[in-house]
């Protein structure tokens, strides 16, 4: 699992293993407040368009 810091220190967890997920989802762990994505391309893109950036 790869972690990345994004804007105003939101940890967004990127290319987490099926495992983890569940074991994630069978926590009492607030979901809403978790951005997930597939892979790191995707967490850096969405972490870019959170600064108002973007990747030409």
């Amino acid at each position: 699992m790869v972690w990345i810091k994004a804007v105003q220190a939101v940890f967004m967890p990127v290319g987490i293993t099926p495992e983890l997920a569940i074991k994630i989802t069978e926590s009492d762990y607030k979901l809403s407040s978790l951005h997930c994505f597939s892979n790191l391309q995707h967490g850096i893109y969405h972490a870019l368009a959170e600064q108002g950036s973007k990747v030409l």
